[in-house]
């Protein structure tokens, strides 16, 4: 793994770039927090844009809500935006009305949420039947795959990440860090501190079906090497 295991994780490797390549695949993922704690998790939806022969991606669009920084909403307010807000990145990319699956993370019981999405969608959207929510297979990939993943893309500029676009991802990445290490590292299992992380997991949840994929296409011994999906 090319970096410190200590400190800011992807500091190293995250550059504002605009993306250099025609977005005309794209994938969502959504994150769900409503902590009102700022060291708690807020909400994050992101759209991802994929050129045609899956070599780069980049996150184009994002959503975000914090109950503890933001003026506060309750959860049917903000589940009303999320849907509001893929309905508005398909008037900027209208290659979405042939159809976009929002991967979303259903632990710590946001599965009814999926439910609400959809249903929210077709009572208020009827027209936007292109448009579905649905549960993310987090077992794909676990989290430290995708951290790794995710530094050998930025490395290799396959994912390109814009200030400009999605601010708040890149703020919040240039926070993530690594957890300190115990007095006895005997115990110490390598893992992030799992802090500002909402915005890297919806845009790892919204690839995490062609993630692999774009791995196997880099001469990466380190990654391609990698039993994906078997370890914590």
């Amino acid at each position: 793994m090319p970096g410190a295991l200590d400190g800011s994780i992807f500091a190293n490797y995250l550059f504002s770039k605009l993306y250099d390549f025609e977005p005309v695949n794209f994938r969502a993922g959504l994150d769900l927090g409503y902590a009102e704690s700022p060291l708690g998790h807020a909400t994050h939806a992101i759209l991802m844009g994929i050129d045609k022969d899956y070599k780069k991606m980049a996150p184009l669009m994002e959503y975000k809500h914090s109950n503890a920084e933001m003026v506060q909403k309750d959860i049917m307010k903000v589940l009303h935006e999320i849907v509001h807000f893929y309905i508005i990145c398909a008037t900027q990319w209208n290659d979405l009305y042939n159809g976009l699956e929002i991967n979303v993370d259903t632990g710590g019981g946001h599965l009814v949420e999926v439910n609400t999405l959809n249903n929210i969608r077709r009572k208020f959207f009827p027209d936007a039947n292109w448009l579905r929510f649905k549960s993310v297979n987090k077992e794909i990939w676990y989290r430290t795959d995708r951290i790794d993943a995710i530094i050998i893309l930025l490395n290799k500029n396959y994912l390109q990440i814009s200030q400009r676009l999605t601010p708040e991802l890149f703020k919040d990445m240039l926070k993530m860090e690594w957890r300190k290490p115990p007095a006895n590292k005997s115990t110490y299992k390598l893992e992030d501190n799992k802090l500002f992380d909402d915005g890297f997991d919806a845009m790892t949840y919204a690839v995490m079906d062609i993630m692999e994929y774009f791995i196997k296409t880099l001469d990466n011994p380190f990654l391609i090497s990698k039993q994906f999906g078997k370890r914590g």
